[in-house]
């Protein structure tokens, strides 16, 4: 679906760059090609700092889900408590024995 709408880039994202270069010499002059030069050097970096984000993006994904995890297992801890009313010292072994394991995990 995704492809109909970056299919038309193909054309076009060059028309644009070529027509502001031309329309831009013609008010500028000659000196637009530094910057156009600084444009085309910059791509390389751009490429790296996508790369690097990317990796730290999924890492990032991987604690989340760690995370949440952590979280659904906490909540369907107290809702079997809530549920079976469970009081007193067998809540607090099994609440002692949660805490150890989320320590050592």
């Amino acid at each position: 679906m995704d492809m109909m709408t970056f299919i038309n880039l193909t054309w076009s994202a060059p028309l644009q760059i070529i027509l502001s270069l031309i329309f831009l010499y013609l008010t500028m002059g000659p000196s637009i090609f530094a910057g156009f030069a600084v444009m085309v050097m910059m791509i390389p970096l751009n490429g790296v700092l996508a790369t690097q984000t990317r990796k730290l993006q999924t890492k990032q994904m991987k604690e989340k889900d760690s995370r949440i995890n952590l979280l659904n297992e906490v909540l369907n801890g107290i809702k079997v408590r809530n549920v079976c009313g469970c009081h007193g010292d067998v809540c607090s072994m099994h609440s002692c024995h949660r805490v150890k394991l989320y320590i050592t995990a």
